[in-house]
């Protein structure tokens, strides 16, 4: 298996698949279409064999196809599968040009594939289409959205959700309370929400809603995690007068730490491929507020394991953030149902479920026999 990716900034997904024993390590491949980085490192302590393509630009891509062909005619594996827009335009080329026998396009990015027009669709269809052999969606959202946008047919997508590490995110052995006193939330209602500040993640219209819906709850807070610029979402709630109850914290690196000092996570997101954040924080026993994105209709059952908005409107958000207050007594219920309702996305189950897929799509009873994927 050779699996490639984008670039070589840190991908835990990787990680958590190839710690879960569901993949054999000695038959596996993880490299980068950019130049070496977290990726390589990460890999290099996991055993597993990497590599970097250097590419700095697209317009070094026809090189960096060139020495992959080159990767892919020495190890000649059976599975290639590519990740992001850039690995997959590289890596599916290379494994065409070396008629790998399956050709796989992991399909992470395709959420987006409406907010950008034809600068992603054109090459979203060419991905999908003659460059790969199958499609694997996180999720039946984006399944769809190949479907009616890239043209794809049906019976070339599997829906396969991420795998996590669920021992480590156990609300049992982690406490908050020390994030409560750092951030002064102590005796709050803490509303959380977590992610890079971008326009998809539609934080300022989150901000709208809280000033709308809890203005008049006064112990009530929002706090907001992740990396980005954080200046704009701070004009905003000054001009809305709840400045001193909105925290914009930056990214951190104690998140499941940061969730369980949450009361309720809130999710407004414009468009999610798969939305990890809403698992693990199911799996921290969080009840779940969330825009209809990526996982989450799969997995909140209202009133149950969380609450889902209509849309990502303000006004939308704001309904959802009172809804959920209203049932602030069954919290504790609702966050133990969520974790229930996660347990089966382990690790484990995703790597047997790509083994499975690799041995079907080459002909084999069992995924027991070796192969190798490219990412």
């Amino acid at each position: 298996m050779v699996h490639v990716i984008s670039d070589a900034g840190p991908h835990p997904y990787f990680r958590t698949l190839i710690e879960s024993g569901g993949l054999d390590r000695a038959s596996l491949t993880v490299g980068c279409v950019g130049p070496a980085g977290a990726l390589q490192d990460d890999m290099a302590s996991l055993g597993v064999s990497t590599f970097a393509l250097g590419a700095r630009s697209r317009s070094a891509y026809p090189i960096a196809i060139a020495r992959l062909v080159s990767l892919l005619r020495r190890r000649r594996p059976e599975v290639v599968q590519t990740h992001l827009v850039d690995g997959s335009l590289v890596g599916l080329s290379a494994a065409r040009l070396t008629r790998t026998p399956v050709v796989v396009m992991t399909a992470h990015h395709s959420h987006e594939l409406p907010f950008h027009g034809r600068r992603l669709v054109w090459p979203e269809r060419l991905c999908a289409g003659p460059l790969s052999d199958h499609i694997i969606a996180p999720s039946r959202q984006v399944a769809e959205t190949l479907v009616r946008l890239a043209h794809v047919p049906e019976g070339k997508i599997e829906v396969v959700p991420h795998g996590f590490d669920l021992a480590r995110l156990d609300p049992r052995a982690v406490d908050g309370s020390a994030i409560r006193r750092e951030l002064g939330l102590e005796g709050k209602v803490v509303f959380g929400a977590i992610g890079r500040i971008y326009g998809l993640k539609n934080h300022p219209a989150l901000i709208e809603a809280f000033a709308s819906a809890l203005s008049g709850v006064a112990e009530a807070r929002l706090v907001i995690v992740g990396p980005g610029d954080r200046r704009p979402l701070a004009s905003l709630a000054e001009r809305l007068g709840i400045a001193d109850r909105v925290l914009l914290c930056g990214p951190r690196n104690d998140i499941r730490e940061v969730l369980t000092a949450f009361d309720v996570f809130v999710h407004p997101a414009i468009a999610e491929s798969f939305g990890m954040v809403i698992v693990e924080a199911m799996a921290m026993a969080r009840p779940v507020l969330s825009t209809p994105v990526g996982i989450a209709p799969e997995l909140i059952e209202p009133g149950e394991t969380g609450l889902l908005c209509a849309s990502p409107e303000p006004g939308a958000l704001a309904e959802g953030l009172r809804r959920m207050l209203a049932l602030r007594s069954q919290w504790p219920a609702i966050g133990a149902a969520a974790r229930r309702r996660v347990s089966g996305l382990t690790a484990l189950s995703m790597a047997a479920r790509y083994q499975n897929l690799y041995a079907a799509w080459l002909g084999r009873s069992t995924a027991a026999a070796p192969c190798t994927p490219v990412a």
